[in-house]
């Protein structure tokens, strides 16, 4: 009983080694200046600790202590060399380079954050108000699609010019330094925008994450807003959303590669390493790769059958979805601002972020909720419907603005 105990004992050490190990890389992270440190840190912990601690039960297992300690040293260095090994040995995925951009020309607009954005401006047929409005795409991390200009038309047709742009590090504008992608940044980006437009208000058209940018700038800048129409909104500043994809046509796969982790979790916990581990602008390709593999599915409600993927002009990025989904998180939670402008809230019966979440933009902004039937998240396949609602909101909420 007492050599099973001794035994027992061991294969602790060498999961206490493992465990301290990963926790010191988890210390060092966001310090490290180079990769092979941080692996360094880990490595040196877990085998120093399983073989300090090896030597007490080894005694119990009748085992030398030494040579106990020499085994439990190795033994808990292996996971982390597993993981080497195992990122090593993962096949690269193909990146998808040379996509054809489908929106055709754009402007670069160099911004006072410094910022270049890409731009497009969409006029009215018939009489034109002064007041744009500003279209914030979903991510974050992705980029202005073709159907959001066609989908637009609904606001045209009130008058309404467009503008769309992708935000700073997709689609066509340029990158920012990783620690750049930050609320403030993003919030900053549209204030600056705003002042290039020389419009002293704007309407704001947010999608998914964009209405959660929409929030954040209303909450910033609420006397600039003579609008704002949250399309499927995403989290709420400082309150996460709960996922739930049992109304739709099927929960959006995923499977990671552990090179797909490894960039995942440096992102998050050591952003400093890496830009080393794959620069964005060879990572764009690389994670249109990612999501080109994946059904576009998750967007319809339950037997609605299969809809088309939208076309793609690429340069999704990870570095701008981790970084400002997790800052979006740690804003203090609002309960109501000091917007006096009319407000809309879209939100298909189908959408998999919850009800609740679109609740809280309603109570903070004062917004009206239209739940159209039949439709999910983004409205996709169902442009018809979405640039309806927008011109009626255009029409009649917005029938002041000039």
């Amino acid at each position: 009983m007492k050599r099973l105990a001794g035994w027992l004992g061991l294969v602790g050490a060498v999961l206490l080694g493992v465990a301290a190990g990963a926790g010191a890389m988890y210390g060092v992270a966001a310090h490290a200046p180079y990769l092979w440190v941080l692996v360094l840190a880990g490595v040196a912990v877990a085998a120093l600790l399983a073989a300090a601690l090896a030597r007490w039960p080894a005694r119990w297992a009748r085992l030398r202590p030494r040579r106990a300690a020499v085994c439990a040293g190795l033994a808990a260095m292996l996971p982390f060399f597993g993981l080497v090994a195992a990122v090593a040995m993962t096949p690269e995925r193909t990146p998808i380079k040379g996509l054809q951009d489908p929106r055709g020309p754009h402007a670069q607009l160099r911004v006072d954050t410094g910022s270049t954005l890409a731009t497009w401006r969409i006029a009215p047929d018939g009489a034109r108000r002064g007041t744009p409005v500003v279209f914030l795409h979903g991510g974050p991390g992705s980029y202005v699609r073709t159907r959001d200009f066609e989908v637009g038309a609904g606001l045209r047709d009130a008058g309404f010019e467009t503008v769309y742009f992708d935000q700073a590090g997709s689609g066509a504008s340029a990158d920012l330094p990783i620690f750049d992608y930050s609320i403030a940044r993003a919030v900053a980006d549209v204030e600056a925008l705003r002042k290039a437009l020389q419009a002293d208000r704007m309407v704001l058209w947010g999608q998914s994450w964009g209405a959660s940018l929409a929030a954040a700038y209303v909450l910033t800048h609420p006397d600039r807003v003579a609008g704002v129409v949250f399309e499927s909104p995403g989290d709420f500043p400082g309150a996460p959303a709960r996922l739930d994809y049992t109304a739709t046509d099927q929960a959006v796969p995923f499977s990671p590669t552990p090179r797909d982790a490894v960039l995942y979790l440096l992102i998050n916990y050591a952003p400093q390493l890496a830009d080393a581990w794959m620069p964005q602008a060879e990572h764009h390709a690389y994670n249109d790769a990612i999501g080109a593999g994946r059904d576009f599915r998750g967007y319809q409600c339950k037997g609605a059958g299969p809809i088309e993927r939208p076309a793609s002009s690429g340069g999704s990025s990870l570095y701008a979805h981790q970084r400002l989904l997790g800052d979006l998180a740690a804003q203090p939670l609002v309960a109501a601002s000091a917007l006096r402008a009319p407000a809309l809230v879209i939100r298909g019966e189908c959408d998999f972020i919850d009800g609740p979440t679109a609740r809280r933009y309603v109570q903070a902004f004062g917004a009206t909720l239209v739940e159209p039937p039949g439709v999910g998240h983004g409205l996709f396949g169902h442009d018809g419907t979405l640039s309806a609602l927008l011109g009626t909101f255009a029409r009649e909420s917005l029938a002041g603005v000039q």
